[in-house]
């Protein structure tokens, strides 16, 4: 016994992911909750259109932040210490924000229509949904930023509580209206997620005293305007370019499959969000400022390998424990209308697994800016998610959307490896 406790006094992984296992929990446990009742009230052709929603929602969200979340942890983590740099980088920062969440704003309030029809169709009208992103587009954006720069000065019990506060809040909202106001309160309800986080970030920070300024446009440098370039083109490049996809996928398997399928697969999606949220939300919260820090190929190794020894045994016992458990957790999660959801496992839970392994590896080239090879690797995965998803469709019906999800993850570790192969597997010093 005292040997596990040292181990687990020793290992920043599993210290981290205990104290964040409780925020992590409740976030999963609120989607459970809200994808239930998706199910129960608005069925499988109403989650279809929510998750296209979800995913324009994600790229406007990218757009508006230019893709600079992952730079601010980089540079908040590398300038704890320097004053004069940190307050530079914070008016660049926050100027950058401002002007594109302006831009985009304009153009979502007064194309109103056109992105109505782009996402649901000319038959449903949610204007005033688009109107209202437009509007609180700026709120998004201190909300993105500020979360940002809690990660990135380490200060993880910071970061945890305000998302276990600000999902309290969302479930809370959210179950109140889906039930009431069914497909509109669920719509509502994706915008309302930043806006809840922002309100409780200023009270915890206000409370812990952080002191922050209000940027001066003086203090805007042209220096980290070109640092954090390499950030906005990785990141917009998969902010925008990811979610059309899949978006485009889902568009095409209600034209060819149906409107039910394309949501019982979207539902499948919701799931392994859920699950792999315990993984996932390290990459932010520990890999990325550990490998923003490290300056050397043998600690990239090791930070990797890390990972792997602390998470992937872990997740290898659960992703097994959910295939076994697949058709309970579906009647249990949704409802019978999605038990066509259970040929869809096998195929998502092992693709799922590469994704966690292939992800890990793909933070680095986040971490020190390998622009051309991520924009390389990542614009050849989101090919193949593209064309698989296609071909496996009209090849293999409606279980073809997730052979290829697999052979997408299959595809993208294996050009990580051959990236990475010298670190990976040449035993050298640095030099």
């Amino acid at each position: 016994m005292k040997k596990l406790l040292d181990i687990f006094r020793n290992n920043v992984i599993l210290k981290i992911t205990s104290l964040n296992g409780v925020s992590v929990l409740l976030r999963a446990l609120i989607g459970i909750v809200t994808s239930k009742l998706v199910a129960i009230y608005i069925g499988p052709q109403g989650m279809a259109l929510l998750g296209n929603f979800r995913n324009f929602f994600s790229s406007v969200q990218t757009l508006s932040t230019l893709g600079l979340s992952n730079g601010v942890v980089k540079y908040v983590a590398e300038l704890k210490s320097n004053i004069v740099e940190k307050t530079k980088f914070f008016a660049t920062l926050f100027f950058l924000g401002s002007i594109a969440s302006l831009v985009v704003g304009c153009v979502l309030y007064f194309g109103a229509t056109y992105w109505n029809q782009y996402v649901f169709g000319a038959s449903l009208d949610f204007r005033q949904l688009f109107q209202l992103l437009g509007i609180l587009l700026p709120c998004y954006v201190v909300q993105m930023f500020l979360l940002s720069i809690v990660n990135g000065l380490s200060k993880y019990k910071t970061y945890i509580y305000i998302n276990i506060i600000g999902n309290s809040l969302y479930g809370i909202a959210a179950v109140f209206l889906i039930v009431n106001y069914r497909l509109t309160g669920a719509l509502f309800t994706i915008l309302m997620t930043p806006l809840l986080l922002l309100v409780v970030t200023l009270v915890l920070l206000g409370k812990e005293k952080f002191t922050f300024s209000i940027p001066k446009l003086n203090r805007v440098s042209v220096g980290y305007i070109k640092k954090l370039s390499a950030f906005a083109l990785m990141a917009l490049f998969s902010g925008l370019v990811f979610p059309q996809v899949m978006l485009q996928i889902r568009k095409h398997l209600i034209s060819t499959i149906g409107e039910a399928e394309a949501g019982i697969w979207e539902g499948l999606q919701q799931l392994s969000s859920h699950y792999l949220l315990f993984v996932t939300s390290l990459f932010t919260l520990y890999l990325l400022p550990k490998l923003s820090e490290n300056q050397s190929d043998r600690g990239f190794k090791n930070i990797v390998l890390t990972f792997y020894k602390s998470i992937l045994p872990i997740l290898a016992i659960g992703l097994v424990v959910i295939y076994f458990l697949r058709t309970y957790i579906i009647t249990l999660l949704f409802s019978e209308d999605f038990l066509p959801m259970e040929s869809l496992f096998i195929y998502q839970l092992l693709g799922d697994f590469l994704r966690i392994i292939s992800l890990t590896l793909a933070y680095q080239l986040i971490a020190k800016k390998m622009l051309w090879k991520y924009l390389l690797t990542e614009g050849i995965s989101m090919l193949v998610i593209y064309s698989t998803s296609i071909y496996c469709v009209n090849s293999f019906g409606f279980v073809g959307v997730t052979q290829a999800h697999l052979l997408s993850y299959m595809l993208y570790l294996g050009m990580l490896v051959v990236v990475f192969r010298r670190v990976l597997f040449v035993e050298k010093e640095d030099v």
